[in-house]
């Protein structure tokens, strides 16, 4: 958890900070790819625990699974250069 500052102002005009507590990211959870089977990976089968929290809320960034080094940007954009 980490602590942030805000500032409330009390009637006289003065102004103090007050600590927040603002939970940290949590760790993302390894990508269930990486260990899917074929069937699973043929039928999406391994993205299902995420569309039963996307049906129950709105998802949020920590909901996401972490990117597979395949996939990463760096990789990706490396690939793309001539």
């Amino acid at each position: 958890v980490s602590l942030g500052h805000r500032l409330q102002k009390q009637p006289t005009g003065v102004a103090f900070t007050v600590g927040v507590m603002e939970p940290l990211e949590k760790e993302k959870e390894d990508n269930p790819s990486a260990t899917a089977n074929l069937l699973s990976k043929i039928f999406f089968c391994w993205l299902n625990p995420l569309f039963r929290a996307g049906y129950k809320r709105r998802l949020e960034e920590d909901d996401m699974y972490k990117v597979l080094p395949e996939d990463a940007s760096e990789r990706l954009g490396e690939e793309l250069q001539w």
